[in-house]
């Protein structure tokens, strides 16, 4: 007796639903390519003004975001701010402003730091010849340098006696400038420290730093919000750490007045 055949099942094969979804897809991918290579700008700039809320402009200061022929992003160029299209920008009257502005600014720190000069030379004009006074070459801070020996014994993070008098004189002088970023900075030389106060001159570093902060905000009501204290150990020397001398110069604590945004301000030197 014959075997009945077995009725084949209704629908599709299985693999044709794997395979139709695969296609699906494809086809997906090769609509969204061709979309990218053809875009309206007008509609472009409708819809980023409903996102953003602002006109965002295709040529002019933010360069050509979409090429005319592919329309792909060109080169990963940084965007620049946007300008009004009706506002033509000379190169040159642009590069004149900034080195206005450089200058402008230079001008108010290398006015800073002379006024410092003239504010140190009573206290005592040996102390302020240790003292560095370097401005900037962008003129965006004034760089006030301290030998640690004149703050610190070695391999500790307290102020001397002697370095509290002084920076208390010294914050005379910095709350006169109230809307300035200040940044103080520990340095090291390259000898190892490794002490259970300190295991390494990162964490020396940053303590010093943090010791004269304290004092500015502790003892002189400094807004710690404008401090920036950080430790950086050895990695910026200044000078060979092959001399005593050499050293005896990276070891130091630097104070960073750094310029305001808009340098409007005139320090007239009493």
């Amino acid at each position: 007796m014959k075997k009945k055949a077995e009725k084949p099942k209704a629908g599709a094969p299985a693999w044709m639903t794997t395979w139709a979804d695969l296609v699906s897809l494809l086809m997906c991918f090769f609509v969204m390519l061709f979309a990218l290579s053809n875009v309206d700008e007008e509609r472009f700039i409708q819809f980023a003004e409903a996102m953003a809320g602002r006109r965002i402009f295709l040529q002019g200061a933010m360069g050509q975001i979409f090429s005319d022929s592919a329309g792909m992003l060109p080169d990963n160029q940084p965007p620049q701010p946007p300008v009004p299209r009706d506002l033509e920008v000379d190169e040159e009257d642009e590069d004149d402003d900034v080195t206005e502005v450089i200058l402008e600014r230079r001008v108010h720190m290398e006015a800073l730091a002379e006024t410092f000069r003239t504010y140190m030379a009573p206290y005592d004009e040996e102390i302020l010849a240790e003292i560095g006074i370097t401005v900037d070459e962008l003129g965006e801070y004034v760089r006030f340098t301290f030998p640690s020996g004149m703050l610190f014994a070695s391999g500790q993070a307290n102020l001397l006696p002697d370095a509290v008098e002084m920076i208390d004189y010294v914050a005379g002088f910095l709350a006169q400038f109230p809307g300035h970023r200040i940044s103080i900075q520990g340095h090291t030389d390259d000898v190892p420290i490794n002490t259970i106060q300190f295991p390494s001159n990162f964490r020396l570093s940053a303590a010093r730093a943090e010791a004269v902060l304290e004092r500015l905000i502790y003892e002189h009501g400094f807004d710690p919000v404008l401090l920036y204290p950080s430790g950086l150990g050895e990695f910026r020397p200044v000078d060979t750490n092959a001399t005593p001398e050499g050293r005896a110069n990276n070891r130091r604590v630097e104070i960073l007045v750094h310029a305001p945004q808009q340098p409007s301000l005139t320090v007239m030197i009493d």
